[in-house]
């Protein structure tokens, strides 16, 4: 059995699949101890799963938990990196909040929702909008599983219906918690769109309406001076327009590279984009969460000693995120220069 960690989705997928493989072994230890031929364990995870094995459904809901871990997982494993991946935050968000509205709201609904605003705006709560509790897509092998449980006359129609509410309910209160911290309601985020590589060379009038929205955000948060704004708007264009002419803006692939990176050779080394590029250093500082820091203390907590000084420990954390940066310790360039350093009689004072 692998281990169960309810506030780490990445992790849970894994588990869960290893639990239903491993069921149907757990189900005959625990007929055997109630039969007598093995010692009862008595202890409390031995109850909790003689409990679950008297469930008929329990690998039916495991499977929905499965189903709905893995819609979101590609978005969590996506974010799990220190690029800039802001600009594509809008729309990647837009898609997993309407695959999950759409496992139980009609969808003539979702489509009327064109916009990350009105998508925001569905009320999802409402049961008129909601689809007949036996088109609730609970996963097809949460479904496949139902229909061969049904089958075997274990359990009656209510109780599979009642599952599939279960469902309904657990995906509600699952739109409502990532409802309520989603930055879709930030116009900055939703308006980031227009740094999307791919976006810049296909919707040069979407972009630029995004960037004007964008740049009135930075104005009133006295980020930047409404008197660039006009110039700003005008490089932005002919960024734009570069790129529609570049396959590496319209073919961009963010698994791959760098968003950072690809502006600052296209844009950031040219006088001509000056203005532009100082609102795109901006905003691609922006985090879009706190895995780089939740690392960043696990790092601290390993390389840390006692009666170590700040300086000491910044140097260390310089060390480590350089050799990360190149691939390994195999990869680090020693130079003359560094040679030449500690071959200095006080480079240890100096460490």
């Amino acid at each position: 059995m692998l281990r169960f960690c309810k506030h780490r989705w990445l992790e849970n997928v894994n588990v869960a699949e290893r639990g239903l493989r491993l069921w149907p072994h757990i189900s005959t230890y625990v007929d055997l101890v109630r039969k007598g031929e093995l010692p009862n364990p008595k202890v409390k995870s031995f109850d909790e799963v003689k409990t679950r094995c008297a469930d008929p459904l329990f690998t039916v809901k495991v499977a929905i938990f499965i189903s709905i871990a893995k819609e979101l997982e590609p978005f969590l494993a996506m974010y799990q990196t220190d690029k800039p991946m802001l600009p594509f935050l809008c729309g990647d968000m837009v898609k997993l909040i309407k695959g999950l509205m759409g496992r139980f709201v009609v969808a003539t609904h979702l489509q009327e929702a064109s916009s990350p605003l009105k998508l925001l705006e569905v009320p999802f709560q409402d049961s008129t909008l909601h689809k007949n509790a036996s088109q609730i897509d609970i996963g097809f092998a949460a479904d496949t599983n139902l229909k061969q449980v049904q089958s075997s006359k274990k359990v009656s129609e209510r109780q599979a219906l009642e599952v599939r509410l279960d469902c309904k309910r657990l995906l509600i209160t699952l739109l409502e918690k990532l409802l309520k911290k989603a930055p879709l309601q930030h116009s900055l985020v939703r308006n980031m769109q227009c740094l999307d590589p791919a976006h810049m060379a296909r919707s040069k009038e979407q972009c630029v309406k995004q960037m004007t929205r964008m740049l009135h955000t930075l104005v009133q948060s006295k980020h930047i001076d409404e008197g660039v704004c006009d110039d700003a708007l005008r490089e932005f264009r002919e960024v734009c327009d570069m790129a529609s002419c570049q396959a590496n803006f319209r073919d961009f692939d963010r698994k791959m590279g760098r968003v950072d990176t690809l502006l600052f050779e296209a844009v950031g080394r040219k006088a001509a984009f000056s203005r532009i590029w100082n609102v795109i250093k901006l905003v691609l500082v922006l985090s879009h969460g706190q895995a780089s820091v939740e690392r960043g203390f696990s790092i601290n907590k390993e390389v840390i000693v006692e009666n170590q000084k700040e300086l000491s420990l910044v140097a260390q954390r310089i060390i480590v995120d350089h050799v990360q940066s190149v691939g390994g310790v195999a990869n680090v360039r020693i130079t003359k220069e560094l040679l030449q350093m500690l071959r200095m009689p006080n480079w240890k004072t100096m460490c």
